[in-house]
């Protein structure tokens, strides 16, 4: 098969995609529906709607093409930080979370006294559920998922598992990290089943099973395209299919990886067809977004691309933190379009409670800001002119960007002429 016709083999789901993405607005008294899916360390050239030509992301692409790309959406430099702004609405410096990710059995996490995303609109009715990674949390109950706003939670606390037999050797410690929550029902679940599969199949037994008069909450915070702790990194589902439709991708590890991010793009499709078949979809919000930048190079690197941006994971530059997302919805006014609005991963919390039809005074203190209009009147502001990067203390680094300018000081500085954007 050569590279024309893999090509437009992988291009035939946009055709279904891009039929059920283009359902007519009706209006609503119910709240929407949110689904918020998370891609672990995927990189800005590791998506099409971003121009790149060598992994086909066509269902991705359906949702950017179809609602608005958000070209200056900025999340911090790795997982859990990310996370907690994600959550929280806060910077993490002041919930204590900035630094490195959360290891093993480490104790620490979000704060008890924050109140999270799900938490909020658990408080307006929403059936809430998690699906994939947590890391924030988990050293006692308390700070578990379905302790912090969560209905049900079937995944793995740890930063990264493996994508089939779902352990990780971490810190000294070997452990198997596939766990099912309902309440404060646990029980260990025993899968030898492709990671991003079972991530999908429970999002579809969840939108297949939800009761429609009420509004659903569900994140899925997915292991691909992270690498894992086994012997080999990038673990592909079907190497078969893998060589046949990407093997015009002559760099080994990368190909692995397109793979990786393909079989990624076909769950995105079904669950987005999932919400279609239950008659959801036209009073849903759907966004996507990678939680940083990929891990180019270095300890478990897993190849992906953030060309043209400069730096990769854990560094303050823009291929760490300037975050591939977009956000579709019927409900948006004004779409079909890239927005080059600051925005950063803190402002999901108030923006999604004001789509959810929550009173903003009902908010704790936060750094994010309501975003909503903006994304679905196109309507333009001035509200967020500027957004903390980070601030690490441990390592005498920090980075803020105010308007289209970005101050970096600290030992990750390196002054140097090159062609890409930092």
């Amino acid at each position: 098969m050569n590279l024309r016709n893999v090509l437009l083999f992988c291009a035939l789901p946009v055709l279904s995609v891009v039929c059920f993405c283009c359902n007519s607005r009706r209006s609503s008294s119910q709240p929407p529906n949110i689904v918020v899916i998370i891609a672990d360390d995927l990189g800005w050239n590791d998506v099409s709607f971003h121009g790149a030509d060598e992994i086909p992301t066509p269902n991705i692409d359906a949702l950017a093409y179809n609602g608005v790309i958000l070209n200056r959406h900025y999340v911090l430099p790795i997982c859990t930080p990310s996370r907690t702004a994600f959550l929280t609405g806060q910077y993490p410096i002041r919930t204590g979370m900035q630094g490195f990710p959360l290891r093993g059995a480490e104790p620490r996490g979000i704060p008890l006294n924050n109140t999270l995303l799900p938490e909020y609109l658990r408080k307006l009715g929403y059936a809430t559920h998690l699906v994939g990674k947590w890391h924030v949390g988990y050293h006692t109950k308390n700070f578990g998922p379905t302790r912090r706003g969560f209905d049900t939670f079937f995944g793995y606390y740890t930063g990264y598992i493996q994508y089939y037999n779902h352990t990780l050797y971490e810190s000294g410690q070997l452990g198997y990290d596939l766990h099912r929550i309902v309440g404060d029902n646990h029980r260990v679940e025993y899968r030898y089943d492709y990671m991003t599969d079972l991530i999908t199949d429970e999002a579809e037994n969840i939108i297949s099973s939800h009761d429609t008069d009420k509004p659903m909450y569900l994140q899925l915070a997915h292991l691909a395209a992270h690498s894992s702790d086994a012997e080999d990194v990038m673990e592909v589902r079907d190497w078969e299919e893998t060589n046949a439709t990407l093997g015009y991708i002559k760099d080994l590890n990368r190909r692995k990886f397109a793979s990786v991010v393909t079989t990624l793009d076909r769950s995105i499709g079904r669950v987005v067809d999932a919400l279609k078949r239950k008659d959801m979809l036209k009073n849903t919000i759907v966004i996507f977004m990678s939680d940083n930048g990929a891990q180019t190079e270095g300890y478990l690197a897993n190849y992906g691309s953030n060309y043209p941006l400069r730096g990769l994971k854990f560094s303050l530059f823009e291929g760490a933190v300037r975050g591939t997302a977009c956000i579709y919805s019927p409900l948006i006014r004004d779409s079909s379009r890239v927005s080059t609005q600051l925005f950063h991963i803190t402002d999901w919390l108030p923006t999604l409670y004001s789509a959810a039809g929550g009173n903003l005074n009902d908010l704790k203190q936060l750094d994010g800001i309501n975003q909503w209009p903006i994304i679905k009147y196109a309507k333009k502001t001035d509200k967020r002119r500027s957004a903390l990067v980070n601030i690490r203390e441990d390592e005498n680094s920090e980075a803020a960007i105010v308007g289209y300018y970005k101050l970096i000081t600290g030992k990750h500085v390196v002054f140097y002429i090159c062609n890409y954007l930092f």
